[in-house]
């Protein structure tokens, strides 16, 4: 009888051992997956923060170009072409033509109290686009083959994507990913020349609210407005103040080092490592004073 309960004894204990094993790597488990989650998240968090960055950027450059350029009308034959969102011939508001008529249309950007939404997303493939292969003509390492084969180069280098020179020159504008536009940004136009910049991760498409969705009538591509909310809950918005300047530069300013002293070389020919070379610029589209970023959301943007 003694030999039974001790078997049992054991077998109680072998139980409990087992038992506590399997709730000690369940706790585990459960941590590590909670981890890996929190882990996914804060990289989703910092790759939308960096899209939004990007579109910064692009959101600069629309300005700065949209500030002279993009005022063409094809129907008409002259080439429109504006003169600062303040007109340096004047100083007062622009854009304005050539011959100082307003070109920003009533009700609509770039009339101050505007906004221009524009959503960005991955062309399937960009015009004039590059096969990124690094070598398009291989050597043929054959040596049956004539130098004439080993050396002829079978493809163009570099080797375009598209197969005709049509398909090259327009390439692809759809979306390359399902869903279309994952980053985008907005420009509201506050003041003559200052501007409120939205730059968002996300596929909002750059709506602020339902209701500017409504408006558009873009209902059927959300769903819902609940379906809207959702992804506008999951986005990660950046909020900037820019304030255009038409003073017009090189594309960046050099500080260099001579003598253990600092010197900004003129604007005009900045120096370029011991030649006297002066490069291009091409930068029209004016400068900013201040690029400031917000804390929060403004009221309007």
């Amino acid at each position: 009888m003694s030999a039974i309960l001790n078997r049992a004894g054991r077998r109680g204990t072998v139980l409990i051992l087992v038992a506590g094993m399997s709730a000690v790597l369940a706790a585990m488990t459960v941590a590590f997956l909670t981890r890996m989650r929190s882990d996914v998240s804060e990289s989703q968090r910092l790759l939308q923060e960096i899209q939004a960055r990007c579109a910064l950027s692009a959101a600069l450059m629309y300005v700065a170009e949209t500030a002279r350029l993009g005022w063409d009308d094809p129907a008409t034959a002259v080439k429109e072409e504006a003169f600062g969102w303040i007109d340096v011939r004047d100083g007062t508001p622009g854009p304005k033509d050539q011959a100082g008529r307003p070109l920003a249309p009533g009700g609509a950007f770039p009339a101050i109290g505007y906004a221009a939404r524009c959503p960005m997303h991955v062309m399937r493939r960009p015009p004039f686009a590059i096969s990124l292969a690094v070598t398009a003509n291989p050597m043929i390492a054959d040596p049956s083959k004539t130098w004439a084969e080993i050396l002829g180069n079978t493809r163009t280098d570099p080797d375009p994507v598209a197969a005709t020179l049509a398909g090259f020159s327009t390439g692809d504008a759809g979306p390359r990913f399902p869903g279309g536009a994952r980053t985008w940004f907005r420009v509201h136009r506050e003041t003559p020349a200052t501007f409120v910049l939205a730059c968002g991760a996300g596929m909002s498409l750059g709506y602020r609210d339902w209701t500017e969705v409504a408006l558009a009538g873009d209902d059927a591509v959300f769903g819902t407005r609940a379906a809207f909310e959702e992804l506008r809950r999951d986005e990660a918005i950046l909020w900037f103040r820019a304030e255009w300047n038409p003073a017009v530069g090189y594309n960046a300013q050099y500080h260099y080092a001579a003598d253990r002293t600092f010197r900004l070389n003129r604007i005009s020919g900045p120096h370029m490592g011991g030649n006297d070379d002066i490069p291009n610029s091409r930068q029209f589209g004016g400068t900013f004073t201040v690029i400031e970023r917000l804390r929060d959301a403004p009221p309007a943007w």
